[in-house]
This record gives C-alpha cells, structure tokens and sequence, in this order.
C-alpha cells in the first residue's frame, strides 16, 4: 500500500509542525508548504519535502498558481491549511485534492 501524500501548510506556525508530526507518526508522506526557505515543521523528520511559496496576504494570484503547480506537481491527494488566510487561497483553486 503506498503512503497518501498530504501538504501542510503554513510550515512556520506550530500546528502545522504538529500536524506534520501527528500525519508521520501515522503513515502519510507529508510535504510542508511555507513562505520562507526555512520552516518550523520543514525541521520535521517526517517532512519528506519543503516549498516555498509567496505570502498568502500579499502576493494571491501567484500563490494560488504556485500552490497548483506544486500539488499538481508532487501528486498531492490532501491540502491541510493551518490558517484562514491560506485556506481561502487554497479554497479559491480547481485542485485535484480535497480541504
């Protein structure tokens, strides 16, 4: 059975390192999402991988391009956003994962 892959957003904010810990512990191939090279649950032994996006408040049309690039891209089959702002961006996209 291969592992479902999941993106934690929002790499920076603490919940989303636990989220990353919790979905590793139980099986799911996590990928984090954050809009610095460095991340809090990027540091995760469970984050298999680490992107970079812009700022969700400042920068919209080329988040939301960007982030379905990525998910397109890596194949991602679940989006977990950790704050309001990330998950109206992530609402507004065509995607082939579900929120």
């Amino acid at each position: 059975m291969s592992r479902i892959p999941v993106l934690v957003m929002d790499a920076d904010e603490r919940q989303a390192l636990a989220a990353c810990r919790a979905l590793g512990r139980a099986g799911y191939e996590i990928g984090v999402a954050g809009s610095r090279d460095r991340s809090l649950a990027g540091h995760s032994r469970f984050a298999a991988r680490h992107h970079v996006l812009p700022d969700p408040r400042t920068r919209t049309d080329v988040y939301e391009e960007r982030l379905a690039d990525i998910v397109r891209g890596r194949g991602y089959r679940v989006l977990l956003p950790c704050l309001d702002e990330t998950f109206a961006r992530a609402e507004r996209i065509t995607l082939p994962a579900r929120i």
